[in-house]
């Protein structure tokens, strides 16, 4: 029987997908028509959501090309087209979603910090994602010259070109995800500590503080993922290693996108309940 990721990619980007379009399309009902505001923070989550979307979609592709299973196992002919997807423009895609991402959680938790020091930490660290997450871009769309050479040089039509060193681009994943991984978890402390210091009983600072979690264990899964980098250096079964280090990083988008949406739900969930009053804020953070 061939071995074959690819279910997994795809069940995972299928099941995400779904689950964050419910929660970002409520977060957009709470804002717009029990709140009746629309902030910065709630159109890059939109769209973060469309970057996701368009990501998953090349995932599935990606999927039905053939990756996820072995070299030897793929047809020659779908090789470029495996290629195509994958890389150009699936993992420009998560760049980009995952940058707008931070900006979205970045933006979300200056609007509940009260101390000047504390917003420029969560700005630095906005600065420093995007700055990373433009030079990650850059460097997979331009790793070969021709660009299309990438997939190209697999068609049998002798295209010529040149590529960059693959350690380059492994090397590249890891600052993504060291970055990343230092965002999360200022992104998921910083919060802990002005929320814990509010005035707000201990339910709702509870609450308030799984959404957090719900960050943090995105951020695990950025850890988890550290030690299959290493199989973006251009192996000879790059389509079979790589698809790991994909899945993972869906799994990752996903919970993220999830997380922040769900971090406005509070106004909405008063309505189902048909609450009065969930808890006091001195701060609302579902309303600017």
């Amino acid at each position: 029987m061939t071995e074959n990721l690819g279910p997994q990619a795809a069940g995972a980007a299928c099941f995400l997908l779904g689950l964050t379009w419910l929660f970002v399309s409520l977060r957009c009902y709470c804002k717009i028509e029990l709140l009746h505001h629309f902030g910065p923070e709630d159109y890059l989550c939109l769209i973060t959501q469309v970057l996701f979307t368009a990501y998953s979609i090349f995932v599935l592709l990606g999927v039905h090309y053939g990756v996820g299973k072995h070299t030897v196992d793929i047809l020659p002919v779908d090789i470029p087209a495996c290629l195509k997807v994958l890389t150009q423009p699936a993992q420009q895609l998560y760049c980009l979603a995952a940058t707008t991402l931070k900006f979205t959680i970045g933006l979300f938790i200056v609007r509940i910090t009260a101390k000047p020091y504390q917003r420029t930490i969560v700005w630095s660290v906005m600065a420093v994602s995007g700055i990373i997450g433009v030079y990650s871009f850059l460097i997979i769309l331009l790793q070969c010259q021709p660009i299309a050479y990438f997939w190209g040089r697999f068609d049998g039509n002798g295209m010529r070109g040149s590529c960059i060193n693959t350690v380059i681009i492994s090397r590249t994943a890891y600052a993504f995800s060291a970055v990343s991984c230092w965002s999360d978890w200022t992104f998921c402390i910083l919060p802990g500590f002005i929320i814990w210091r509010l005035e707000m009983n201990l339910r709702t600072k509870a609450s308030v503080l799984i959404l957090f979690v719900l960050g943090a264990i995105a951020s695990a899964v950025t850890i988890v993922r550290f030690p299959y980098l290493s199989n973006l250096n251009g192996n000879a079964d790059f389509l079979y290693t790589a698809t790991i280090v994909r899945t993972l990083s869906t799994i990752e988008l996903g919970i993220g996108i999830t997380a922040v949406a769900a971090a406005t739900l509070r106004p909405l969930l008063r309505q189902f309940l048909g609450q009065s009053r969930l808890g006091s804020l001195s701060v609302d953070i579902s309303n600017p």
